[in-house]
């Protein structure tokens, strides 16, 4: 590659670089926003929780103009962590608006029979069950005096791939400016005497994602 071939190159990325128009993600319960480090909620169903942490999986993010794609983001996946606000923001080109986002909630089979990939999908970020070979689309922590597991702890580690326990979530959206994960109707379905935790693939992981995948919306 040449001096001109460089400087075009370079030119070229930086114009793309320009015209991204940034989508923070955010999570709420209901109006009130989560921390980066710990908050606590009032549900009408469980009382006070503690939630801790929240990440999860968006793949197969794409733009969509009168039920036609028109961009198709380049990336595998992205991984929301509540922890790390920094980095919870998409990157959607300017150059071509659409009407509508279409996402997935998780990863589909095929990522998770690619073994360990890299990027947000690097085993080291704790997303990825080695003992399962796949992939847990969302991890959501914390405490609730209800909780009948050890030390109040409520602990769900959601994934599976393999039909019929098949838990991420194709979601299509209205465009805005900001995309928002609000927990409120999760927290108010969960079972913290009966299910404190769910570690592994079955009904319970696919009614619990069942019920985030349907709780993203727009802000407009």
């Amino acid at each position: 590659m040449n001096a001109r071939t460089s400087l075009i190159v370079l030119f070229l990325l930086a114009c793309s670089r320009l015209l991204a128009q940034p989508l923070p993600v955010r999570v709420q319960v209901g109006s009130q926003g989560l921390d980066s480090d710990s908050t606590t909620v009032l549900t009408a169903e469980h009382g006070f929780l503690r939630i801790s942490t929240v990440r999860f999986y968006l793949s197969e993010l794409r733009l969509m103009r009168h039920g036609t794609i028109v961009w198709r983001d380049s990336l595998q996946a992205h991984l929301i962590d509540l922890r790390k606000p920094e980095q919870n923001t998409l990157s959607l080109p300017d150059h071509q608006p659409g009407d509508s986002l279409y996402f997935r909630f998780g990863t589909d089979s095929m990522l998770n029979v690619s073994g360990a990939l890299s990027g947000d999908l690097d085993p080291s970020k704790g997303m990825y069950w080695a003992w399962n070979s796949g992939y847990i689309n969302c991890k959501i922590e914390g405490r609730s005096e209800r909780s009948v597991a050890l030390d109040h702890q409520l602990e769900y580690h959601l994934g599976g791939y393999l039909p019929p326990n098949t838990t991420s979530r194709e979601v299509r959206l209205p465009a805005g400016k900001a995309l928002v994960l609000d927990l409120q109707e999760f927290l108010e379905s969960i079972k913290p005497g009966q299910f404190p935790t769910v570690t592994a693939p079955g009904p319970e992981a696919v009614r619990l994602c069942e019920v985030l995948g349907r709780s993203f919306r727009m802000v407009p």
